[in-house]
């Protein structure tokens, strides 16, 4: 017996078809496509709606409306990818799949490689201070052992650690500035060869919201300090009041969130809905659902 209702099937490039854009969103989805075609520089739109609103639905119908309108565009569903410890390495596998897939000149598609392996070692080398947290009991300045009955060794080897990694971060914090600065640079020259007639690259991340807090702020930040490169508009499709939620989780609940998220985002988009009383969303989809005869299968 099943008991849920099957998702449904949207193809990549079908668009807003009138059987299956019940609540039509094809408008909205057209203001959308206006607003990313006359984006110059790098944009973070985030597109707000409560769960169970049809989010996931609306992007993936307008993906098609975007392969209409020849705009290159990626879909990342970041909850099915939050097991990854570090977001960038997702985010930049996406890209290099579609130059990929596009048949993007390989001398780029080889540069942006190269370039994200360096980015990568720069990234897991900051991950080092956790492993040197954990050996010195959480003092990385080895002081805390003065309170400790540990062996006098074991804290000076502690000591030697943190003293080692502080010495490679002040070594190498320059070229490591730089070589963010490269990626950038060779990530836009690879979006060029990427984008049709000077149209940006449509970067849709969905169920942000779902993601575990860590995840989620740190797919932030990275979209935020190494993604953001002229012609490259991200879409972030959440519950920003969840998303708030995840932020007080992290940073405790005397933050204000949404200030927060505004230090991310460029442009906020609700999805819209029709709340009338006689043809509001909910009565619509029931409608819909039952009339395909697949509110309940019994098998």
């Amino acid at each position: 017996m099943r008991l849920t209702i099957p998702p449904l099937e949207i193809e990549e490039n079908e668009g807003f078809s009138e059987k299956k854009d019940i609540f039509q969103r094809k408008s909205f989805g057209e203001a959308l496509t206006k607003l990313v075609l006359s984006v110059e520089d790098e944009m973070v739109i985030c597109l707000d709606a409560q769960w169970g609103e049809g989010k996931t639905t609306f992007v993936k119908m307008w993906r098609g409306l975007l392969t209409q309108n020849q705009i290159k565009s990626i879909y990342f569903d970041s909850f099915k990818n939050d097991f990854m410890g570090e977001p960038f390495t997702a985010l930049t596998a996406e890209i290099y799949n579609l130059a990929l897939d596009v048949s993007a000149p390989e001398e780029k598609v080889e540069e942006y490689k190269k370039k994200a392996i360096q980015i990568g070692k720069v990234l897991l080398k900051s991950s080092v201070k956790i492993g040197i947290k954990t050996l010195t009991l959480g003092a990385l300045d080895g002081t805390e052992f003065n309170n400790l009955e540990v062996d006098k060794d074991i804290a000076e080897e502690a000591s030697k650690a943190t003293e080692q990694y502080i010495s490679s971060v002040l070594d190498s914090y320059k070229k490591d500035k730089n070589n963010v600065v490269s990626f950038q640079n060779t990530l836009a020259a690879l979006t060029k060869t990427l984008s049709q007639d000077g149209k940006p690259l449509v970067f849709i991340v969905d169920e942000l919201d779902r993601c575990r807090p860590t995840f989620a702020l740190e797919l932030l930040e990275k979209i935020k300090h190494i993604f953001s490169v002229p012609k490259i508009v991200f879409i972030l499709v959440m519950n920003r009041t969840q998303m708030e939620e995840s932020v007080k989780s992290q940073y405790g609940m005397g933050i204000d969130a949404t200030e927060y998220l505004q230090k991310f985002i460029n442009i906020w988009c609700t999805l819209p809905k029709n709340e009338s009383a006689d043809t509001n969303d909910v009565k619509t989809y029931i409608r819909s659902v039952v009339s395909q005869r697949c509110f309940l299968n019994v098998l």
